[in-house]
């Protein structure tokens, strides 16, 4: 391929020989030099796809996986004899043969991402797609539909949130879980900070939901969330005293980032007052992880 500095994330898409194969077929036709990430990729996929084969192929694979991802299948069946666009969908290698009049998406990605395009141009409410997806496949469903909103700096981001992990949403704990994972993930929230700010305003209402997310910022060591949170002063104010027994859910991240970010956490814990033991016991946990420099730092 010819692509001469690559990004990180593109070399780790790389790995997934799915991702391989679609950078394949794009790199003679795009600049992918600083595509970052799989909605990305799947994104110039599908320009790329518009361009040169008319917007009909884009609509009927959007058309097939809407279809048919609700039943739960990964196979489905047409007619034996193709029509034009089915035809150049199997050209394409967008769908492949499994028998005889049964086909697939090549790769199930291509199928949440065809189905999560024409939920938002459907405008599906969340209760529409826990209605009409089958089980386990309705939170891919719910992910791809965030990667698009969040890809897209599309305005309805903020309000797919407040639905999908508001106090009324009719999703479970576990799917509530699948999209905080992805949120964890983000490389830009500070691009975003109205649904930051809807975020934090969320899981503040759910303990579960607040220890689960700051948890799995910890786990991923994502630095991208410090500035963000901290404009939103969430590192500002500790629990009183009266609830020690609670986990102060915000120190969980900052155990995670500490190796990377002991400066930045060492000026967090200087300037937090605090009489709780249980904050107090934890801020003693990250400042052992500092180096003795920054540590000292925090003496009056």
């Amino acid at each position: 391929m010819n692509i001469t500095q690559p990004s990180e994330s593109l070399v780790e898409l790389a790995q997934n020989f799915f991702f391989l194969s679609v950078m394949m077929e794009l790199c003679e036709e795009v600049d992918l030099t600083q595509v970052e990430g799989e909605i990305a990729l799947l994104e110039k996929y599908r320009r790329t796809l518009q361009q040169q084969e008319k917007e009909d192929i884009v609509s009927k694979a959007v058309d097939l996986a809407y279809e048919h991802l609700p039943v739960g299948k990964r196979d489905f069946r047409i007619p034996q004899k193709l029509d034009k666009v089915l035809s150049r969908l199997q050209n394409c290698n967008i769908i492949v043969p499994v028998e005889e009049g049964l086909y697939r998406f090549r790769h199930e990605q291509l199928l949440f991402y065809f189905y999560a395009l024409g939920a938002i141009e459907k405008a599906e409410s969340i209760s529409e797609m826990l209605t009409r997806v089958a089980g386990c496949y309705v939170e891919m469903a719910l992910v791809w539909v965030l990667r698009i909103f969040y890809y897209r700096r599309s305005q309805r981001l903020t309000t797919f949130l407040e639905t999908a992990l508001g106090q009324e949403s009719p999703l479970s704990f576990y799917e509530k879980a699948a999209l905080i994972d992805e949120i964890a993930m983000w490389t830009d929230p500070g691009s975003h900070q109205g649904a930051v700010t809807t975020i934090v305003e969320i899981i503040s209402k759910d303990r579960s939901l607040e220890s689960y997310f700051f948890r799995h910022l910890a786990e991923e060591k994502n630095l991208a969330w410090f500035d963000p949170l901290k404009r939103l002063g969430i590192f500002d104010v500790a629990p009183t005293p009266e609830t020690s027994g609670q986990i102060w859910s915000p120190i969980l991240y900052l155990g995670g980032i500490v190796p990377q970010y002991s400066k930045q956490v060492t000026d967090v814990a200087a300037q937090l007052e605090t009489q709780n033991l249980n904050v107090m016991y934890e801020l003693l946990r990250v400042t052992g992880q500092m180096p003795p420099t920054e540590v000292v730092q925090m003496i009056p």
